[in-house]
C-alpha cells in the first residue's frame, strides 16, 4: 500500500530498497529500472521518487524526489545508518541526501559524465565511495568513451579515476566488503577488486548464471552477499 499502483512488467518501479541498521521496520525505496520498463499501456514511469516505511513495507508514504522521472539506478548509505543516502542516476549522475530522502544536492565534480550506473560505499570510512560511470552515449568514429570505476574520499566532493576502464561496462552496480570491492556484469557475472577498483578479476564459482544484475551485502552479518540474476 503506497506504492504506485498499474500494468507494470513487475510488481512496482522500484530498483533498490535501504534497510535502516538501527530499524530494521524503516525502510526507504527509490524509483528507478536498470532496463528502463514502463506500464505497458500507460506509459507511467514514477521513476525519482524516494518511498519511506516504518512498518516493514506494509505500508509506504511518498517523502521525496530526486527529479521528475530521474531514473535511480543505484542507492547506498552508511553501514551505520541512513543519515547520508547517495544515489546513482542515468541522467544526474550522483546526488547527496542527509535528511532520509527529502532533499538531493548532485555531488560530480570530476565525474566525465552524468551516466552512473552503480555505486559503493567504505563501511568503514563513508566518505569513500566509488562510482561505475557508464561508457559515452554516442560513438565517435565508430568507438565509444569507456567508462569506469571513480573513487572520493570526500563524499562526493571530487572523483578521481580508479582504474584504467578496462572494466568500464558501469553496468554493474558495485559492493564494499573491507577488502574487497564487488560489482555485476549483465553478460559476465561478478567481478571482485581487493585494490579499491584498480582492477577487477571474475569470482562467477557456484553461479547457476552468470547474467547476474545486482548485489547486496548483509549489513548484519560480515562476508554475507546476495546476488540477483537475471532468470
Amino acid at each position: 500500500m503506497g506504492l504506485p499502483a498499474g500494468d507494470y512488467p513487475y510488481s512496482a518501479p522500484v530498483q533498490k530498497v535501504l534497510i535502516d541498521p538501527q530499524d530494521r521496520r524503516h525502510l526507504l525505496a527509490f524509483g528507478g529500472n536498470q532496463r528502463e520498463q514502463k506500464a505497458a499501456v500507460t506509459g507511467a514511469i514514477n521513476y525519482g521518487r524516494v518511498y519511506e516505511s516504518r512498518d516493514g513495507g506494509d505500508s509506504w508514504a511518498t517523502v521525496g524526489s530526486v527529479g521528475a522521472n530521474i531514473n535511480v539506478l543505484d542507492v547506498v548509505s552508511s553501514s551505520r545508518d541512513l543519515g547520508t543516502i547517495y544515489v546513482a542516476t542515468r541522467q544526474l549522475g550522483v546526488l547527496r541526501s542527509t535528511n532520509l530522502g527529502r532533499s538531493w544536492t548532485a555531488v560530480n565534480a570530476g565525474l566525465p559524465r552524468l551516466a552512473v550506473k552503480g555505486l559503493a560505499v567504505d563501511p568503514l570510512a563513508p566518505s569513500r565511495l566509488w562510482a561505475a560511470v557508464d561508457r559515452s552515449a554516442s560513438a565517435t568514429h565508430g568507438l565509444y568513451q569507456p567508462g569506469g570505476i571513480f573513487a572520493t574520499e570526500d563524499g562526493g566532493a571530487s572523483w578521481a579515476a580508479a582504474n584504467d576502464a578496462s572494466h568500464g561496462r558501469a553496468r554493474p552496480p558495485p559492493g564494499i566488503t573491507t577488502a574487497a570491492l564487488r560489482h555485476t556484469s549483465f553478460a559476465t557475472g561478478v567481478w571482485v577488486s581487493l585494490d579499491r577498483g584498480a582492477s577487477f578479476e571474475q569470482r562467477n564459482n557456484g553461479l547457476a548464471m552468470t547474467r547476474a544484475t545486482s548485489v547486496a551485502f548483509d549489513p548484519w552479518i560480515p562476508g554475507r552477499l546476495v546476488i540477483g540474476t537475471n532468470g
